[in-house]
Formats: C-alpha cells, sequence, structure tokens
C-alpha cells in the first residue's frame, strides 16, 4: 500500500496499454493526486481512479505551460499534504525523462518516494515496428541517444564515436533533427545506404513506419507527414522489418474496440481481442450491490430441490453467504444446481459442486427451457439472482409446475463514469467497435451517456436478447454465432478481416 504523504514516479510505457506495468497500474489505482504528462495515452489514463485529482503538466517542443520548476514544487506539495502522489511519464522515467530532476527536491525535504520503472520505447517501438534492436548477424551493441539538446538547444551527438560503432542507433525526440542527424552520421563516414527507420506512435494502434536509408530518410518522413512521437533507429536491422512485423499480421491490429461487460473483474472478452491485436477499452457498465436476506432464509436454504444461478457473480455470492452463515455442504445432498453458462457454472464448481444443469448457450431463454424439462411438480425451486431479472425466467418454471422463489440477491446499477467516458471517445472518432454481453449492459451504458452516435461504429451483442435491448435504443447489432465471448470475439474478426474488406 501506497503511504500517504509519499511520491511515486511511474513510467507509463510508450503508449500501448498493456505495456504498462502492474506495480505501475497499482500505484495508479492508489493514488489521490496523478501529475501527467502529454503523451499518455487514454487507456492508460483510464487505470487512474475517479476519485484521484488530475493534473496535467506535460511540455510540447518549445511550449512549457507547467516549467520543470513548477512540477518539482506541486509533487512536494501535495507529499506535504499528506497525499498519495502519483508522477505518470511517458516511457521510462529514468531515460531522458527528467525523472531524477523531480525527485531532487523531494530528497532535499526528507519525502519517502519509490521508482516503477516504465518499457521504454526505444525498444518496444522497433519491437512492434518489427525491428530487432540487436541481431546477432548485424548489431551487438545498442546506443540510445536524444535527438534535442538540453532547453531546446542543438543535439551534442558524437557522429565521428557512433560512424564507427557498427551497432543499432536509437534517437528519441529526434524527428525535428532527423536532417541533422542522417547528414551528421554521412559526413562522419557511415555509408549512405545504412538502411534507418522512423516510426511514429510506436506500439499505438494509429502507428506508422517508413524504412529507407540515410541518405534518403528525411525526404520520407518529411512527405509521411510525421508527427512526435517518433522514434528514429539507424543500423541493419532496420532491414528486417518486414521479415519480423508482426503486429500488421494480426487480424485487429489498429482497431480499438470498447467492451461493455457488467462484472465487477475484468473482462475477458478483452483479454480475447487483444490477443487478436485490438486496442481494448474494458467499460463496466454495471456496479453489482449485494442485498441481505435474513437468517430465517439461509437456515432453509438447503431445503430447495433446485438452485439457480445466473451470473458468475451471483454464483459467488450464493456460495460466499452459505460460508458466512456456515451451512455445511452435505445439506444440499438433495438439491440440484443449474447455471446460466459456462462461465457461471465453472464458479459453482470452483465452490465444490458440479452443475446438474448448464444450458448450451448463455441465454436466460435457454436456461427456462431446460429447466422447465426437469423440475418436477410442485418443486421448490430458488432462483438467486439480480433484483432486475428477466420475469420470464421465473414465469416458465412456474407455469411447468414448480413452486419458484425469485430471490432478489443483488442489485445492479450503471457506472455511469466509465460509461461516459467510452461515449467521449466515440465522439472523439476514436472507438471502431463496441462490444456487449448482456441486455443489462446496454441499458446501463445507454442510460448513463444518453445520446450515442450508434451508427458511426460496428455494434456487436453476444445474442438475441441483449440484440433486441440495443435495438430499442437504436442501435444496429451484429450478432455472434453463438451465446459464448468466443464467439463475440469471432464475429468481431470475421467482420473486420471479411465482410468490411467485401464492401465496396
Amino acid at each position: 500500500m501506497t503511504q500517504r504523504g509519499s511520491v511515486v514516479l511511474v513510467g507509463a510505457g510508450p503508449g500501448d496499454p498493456q505495456l504498462l506495468t502492474l506495480a505501475g497500474r497499482d500505484a495508479l489505482a492508489q493514488a489521490d493526486v496523478v501529475f501527467h504528462d502529454r503523451l499518455i495515452g487514454p487507456e492508460v489514463m483510464d487505470f487512474i481512479p475517479p476519485t484521484a485529482e488530475r493534473v496535467p503538466v506535460g511540455k510540447n517542443k518549445g511550449d512549457h505551460p507547467v516549467p520543470q520548476s513548477e512540477i518539482n514544487r506541486l509533487l512536494l506539495e501535495s507529499a506535504l499534504a499528506e497525499k498519495r502522489v502519483v508522477r505518470l511519464k511517458g516511457g521510462d522515467p529514468y531515460l531522458f525523462g527528467r525523472g531524477a530532476e523531480e525527485l531532487d527536491l523531494l530528497v532535499r525535504h526528507n519525502v519517502p518516494f519509490r521508482v516503477v520503472p516504465g518499457v521504454t520505447s526505444a525498444i518496444a517501438a522497433p519491437s512492434y515496428a518489427g525491428i530487432p534492436v540487436t541481431h546477432r548477424n548485424f548489431a551487438s551493441s545498442l546506443h540510445i541517444l536524444t535527438g534535442h539538446g538540453k532547453d531546446g538547444t542543438a543535439p551534442n551527438i558524437p557522429y565521428r564515436e557512433l560512424a564507427k560503432l557498427g551497432g543499432t542507433l536509437i534517437f528519441l525526440m529526434g524527428l525535428s533533427s532527423v536532417r541533422e542527424i542522417c547528414a551528421g552520421l554521412a559526413e562522419a563516414g557511415m555509408a549512405s545506404d545504412t538502411p534507418a527507420a522512423a516510426i511514429e506512435k510506436g506500439t499505438r494502434p494509429d502507428g506508422r513506419r517508413v524504412v529507407a536509408t540515410i541518405a534518403d530518410l528525411p525526404d520520407v518522413v518529411a512527405g509521411a507527414r510525421f508527427s512526435s512521437p517518433t522514434v528514429l533507429v539507424v543500423g541493419e536491422v532496420c532491414s528486417l522489418a518486414d521479415d519480423f512485423d508482426w503486429t500488421s499480421r494480426l487480424p485487429l491490429w489498429g482497431k480499438r474496440v470498447v467492451c461493455v461487460y457488467s462484472e465487477t473483474s475484468m473482462s475477458r472478452l478483452g483479454t480475447l481481442l487483444r490477443q487478436y491485436g485490438a486496442t481494448v477499452t474494458d467499460c463496466p457498465a454495471i456496479v453489482r450491490t449485494p442485498r441481505i436476506q435474513p437468517p430465517t432464509f439461509w437456515s432453509g436454504v438447503a431445503d430447495y430441490g433446485w438452485v439457480v444461478v445466473t451470473s458468475p457473480f451471483g454464483a459467488e455470492l450464493f456460495f460466499q453467504r452459505v460460508r458466512e452463515h456456515r451451512i455445511d455442504m452435505r445439506r444440499f445432498s438433495g438439491s440440484r444446481f443449474a447455471a446460466v453458462g459456462t462461465r457461471t457454472g465453472a464458479v459453482v464448481e470452483a465452490n465444490g459442486v458440479v452443475p446438474d444443469f448448464t444450458p448450451a448457450s448463455s441465454s436466460a431463454s435457454d436456461l427456462a427451457s431446460g429447466l422447465a424439462g426437469l423440475v418436477r411438480k410442485g418443486e421448490r425451486v430458488l432462483l438467486f439472482r439480480a433484483r432486475d431479472g428477466d420475469p420470464a425466467l421465473a414465469q416458465c418454471l412456474s407455469e411447468a409446475g414448480a413452486d419458484v422463489d425469485d430471490v432478489a440477491a443483488y442489485d445492479t446499477d450503471p457506472a455511469t463514469g466509465a460509461a461516459l467516458a467510452a461515449v467521449e471517445r466515440f465522439r472523439d472518432g476514436l472507438v471502431d467497435a463496441v462490444t456487449f454481453t448482456s441486455a443489462s449492459g446496454v441499458t446501463a451504458f445507454a442510460d448513463a451517456a444518453g445520446d450515442i452516435p450508434w451508427q458511426e461504429t460496428a455494434s456487436f451483442c453476444i445474442g438475441p436478447v441483449t440484440a433486441a435491448a440495443l435495438r430499442a435504443r437504436g442501435g444496429t447489432p451484429i450478432v455472434a454465432a453463438e451465446a459464448s465471448l468466443e464467439a463475440v470475439a469471432s464475429r468481431v474478426v470475421s467482420y473486420f478481416t471479411q465482410e468490411q474488406s467485401e464492401q465496396p
């Protein structure tokens, strides 16, 4: 736990939110105030809790709205005010990041601090662009340099020494000096046909790469109108870029997807989509709050012939309450358990009970129709689920002759902040697709966001019930082949790799 009255210097990495370290993510989660650079990606900023104050202190070339001395003072003042302070910097804070300067004032005032290293763009950007910074056949050394000098002066680069090294040269913040750098290397004796590359917004979905020679690179970069941040790479390893270009082979590389989900944990669908190359924003649309049932309810809970759970959260909550009331699981020997889908069934099984019925698809309608053929007339059935659960499930079981107790085990409320942040990305043109895995997620997301530009993005739904909820809100759903997260991920891939490419 980060102590109050301290500072954590966190390297945010080069842009891809998956490259933020676990230590960095944990530090952000505990922060009271975050002082952040200009180029921190929005997905990384999502790890900052809504309760934390966000203070931008970033710089542009030649434009420093918050001088370094002022940043140092702000860090000190916040720490002395007993706040948990995070200074969030792009890349690694010690690699041309002035991290050590920001700690000087803290050291002099005995303010506790720690440093969380970050993945540097000097290695990550070339890697994502297909360029290994070292290779036994081409380069056995790596040299990282800054492309501009102190306080905006010309960089003091030892061209003659660099030209003799034969290793890979990496220039950070070198876009404005690319012509000078290439000319300096050539004048120092480096062959004019030495491969070189420029990588714009490395590791980001909108990143670009060009490969040329040191003679041609300045003109190629100018023609492509590159902008900051751009990493320059010089060396024979650049000739491997096409062979080792792995990101462009990912079917969803460059696609930005918002995963709207209604669980309290990170979206498993998001994990699947990231493996296909998508940049994913996890958007929790639902907050689930347990409700308290009286002790008399729990004393007779083992008398039900069937216990039915309709979400992983509900399943875990049921067994948590059983343990809290010290109910021996052997009392459930006469009960059978049903789970709405494989994920919910996995939670039931993890608590020592193999589900007696799980429908082939994760839908309430399939659960109802399957159970209707299994329950006996007059048999007591417990539906342990959300207060606003679909009434059709209880009705179907009652019509089958069951004695149904529909217990409101927890409330569902919209996570307004997360939904609004995602919608802002819609409106800024920063979202290619959105996925929904429940009708309640659609409803909560739409209620929190208000007017949503649905037609500007592809909207994917896990099943017909979720699709109907989206249509009711004005969206055009693209429905997965079956009600599973794997099917949703596959549908997203097929849409962007096949259907969209076939459109005129």
